[in-house]
C-alpha cells in the first residue's frame, strides 16, 4: 500500500516529530521517564481492530483518548494504553512523586494522566509532522472513553488508513507500552503520500 520510500520518509518524520516530546513527557514523569517509537506501520482501517484486539470480548480494557486534528492534513488521533499498563503507570507515578493517591481516585488520576501523554504526542507528533511537510494543523481538546472498540462510531466517516505508531514509556525499572493511530481518508493519503515525495527531494 505503501513503497518503501515514502515508508522510510515517514519514520524519520515520526521519529523526529516524536523527539520534540521527550522533554514534555520528561517533564510530566519528572524527568523519570523516556520515549521511544520501536515500531510505524500504514495499514487500512480494516486491517487494525482484529491485529490490536484479536477476540478479546472481555469487559473494557482499553483506555482511548481521541483527537481531532485539522488543516491541510486532517483526521483524528487515538492514544491507546490498556488498563493494566494504565494503572501500573498511575503507580510509578505515585512513587516517583511520592505523592500517593486514594484507590477511589484512581481513575480520575489515571485519565488525567493519559490525557497529557495524549496531547503531548499528538500535538508533537502530527504539529511537527505537518511542519515539517510545510503545512499546519489545529487540534480540539482530546477526550477519553474506556472501552474494547477501538473504531466505535467511526465505522461510518470516511477513514481508510491508518498510521499506528508504537509507544513506549521507559522508566527506571518498567517498560509502559502504548500504540498512537492516526486516522485519515483516501484524500489524506493522496496528500501524504506528494508531501512526502516533495520532502525526499528536497533532501537528496
Amino acid at each position: 500500500m505503501i513503497d518503501s520510500e515514502i515508508k522510510d520518509a515517514l519514520e524519520e518524520l515520526i521519529n523526529i516529530s516524536y523527539g520534540s516530546a521527550t522533554a514534555a513527557i520528561a517533564d510530566l514523569f519528572d524527568s523519570f521517564a523516556q520515549l521511544r517509537v520501536p515500531g510505524i506501520k500504514v495499514v487500512p482501517v480494516g486491517e487494525v481492530e482484529h491485529a490490536v484486539l484479536g477476540e478479546n470480548n472481555h469487559e473494557p480494557n482499553l483506555y482511548i483518548s481521541t483527537q481531532m486534528f485539522k488543516g491541510t492534513f486532517e483526521g483524528e488521533i487515538l492514544f491507546v494504553i490498556d488498563k493494566q499498563s494504565a494503572s501500573n503507570m498511575q503507580d510509578l507515578i505515585c512513587l516517583l512523586e511520592e505523592v500517593c493517591i486514594d484507590k477511589e481516585d484512581d481513575d480520575a488520576e489515571i485519565r488525567q494522566s493519559i490525557l497529557e501523554i495524549a496531547n503531548i504526542l499528538g500535538a508533537s507528533c502530527i504539529g511537527k509532522l505537518a511542519e515539517l511537510l510545510n503545512s499546519v494543523v489545529s487540534f480540539s481538546p482530546p477526550i477519553i472513553e474506556l472501552n474494547n472498540r477501538l473504531f466505535m462510531g467511526r465505522e461510518k466517516t470516511g477513514y481508510s488508513m491508518v498510521i499506528i505508531i508504537s509507544t513506549l514509556l521507559e522508566f527506571e525499572k518498567e517498560q509502559i507500552t502504548g500504540h498512537l493511530f492516526i486516522l485519515f481518508d483516501d484524500e489524506m493519503f493522496v496528500w501524504l503520500e506528494k508531501s512526502l515525495y516533495a520532502f525526499i527531494e528536497e533532501n537528496t
